[in-house]
């Protein structure tokens, strides 16, 4: 690859990453992309169109964030329940208001838990994401042994989501809501989640073990 190329695709990548982020995959447009890239349309061909650019944009957010983020599976794996599900929560709230890179990747995979692109499917089937992994470790702490695969991936996806409501909070400042998003009503807001969040896998999970849990299915990492 020439450096001219290495050069557009570097940018054009760039691009994507923020528009990606700030209007998900369906809302971001090709126009868009290549005008705060400088570049043209042909540019945007040569590395497959918008769906391949956008898979480019998936593998360097997850090579970025296993880099960037704390929520390590060995390192939330070392805490009890409660405060691994805090500091998950925490952290991606954080992350979703920062203007930096790592807020720019944790909403590129927020928006897929909120509208899931074809492209996005088909690159899971390749790919492990770092989020999935901590988020698998952390509920499993909260369900009896034996939970059936499809149970597993139920909570999984629904743990992830309580965070999706907040992937634009400049929405929630605006009326009629008029809430003031700063760090203290972050702080706030991670309390809330995180305590109603621990309650209802505490539930579910004590729920199960008292019912008996199905005949386990084997339920694969994610």
């Amino acid at each position: 690859m020439s450096q001219a190329v290495e050069t557009t695709r570097d940018g054009l990548i760039k691009a994507a990453i923020a528009v990606f982020s700030a209007k998900g995959f369906e809302g971001g447009s090709v126009r868009e992309i290549t005008q705060a890239a400088n570049a043209n349309q042909a540019a945007i061909n040569y590395h497959g169109g918008k769906e391949g650019l956008y898979r480019e944009v998936l593998k360097v957010s997850v090579q970025a964030f296993a880099e960037l983020s704390p929520l390590d599976a060995d390192r939330l794996a070392a805490m009890d329940g409660p405060t691994a599900v805090g500091t998950f929560i925490r952290t991606q709230l954080k992350a979703l208001n920062r203007r930096d890179q790592l807020g720019r990747y944790m909403r590129i995979f927020t928006w897929e838990t909120l509208s899931r692109s074809e492209v996005f499917t088909d690159f899971l089937a390749e790919e492990k994401l770092p989020i999935f992994a901590g988020a698998e470790v952390i509920v499993r702490k909260f369900l009896p042994e034996g939970t059936q695969a499809a149970d597993l991936w139920i909570v999984i996806f629904w743990f992830l989501s309580q965070v999706e409501t907040f992937i634009r909070p400049e929405r929630l400042e605006r009326p009629p809501f008029n809430v003031k998003i700063d760090a203290k009503m972050i702080d706030h807001l991670g309390d809330r989640l995180s305590a109603m969040t621990v309650a209802a896998l505490s539930v579910w999970g004590a729920d199960q073990r008292r019912s008996g849990s199905p005949e386990s299915q084997t339920a694969p990492s994610l």
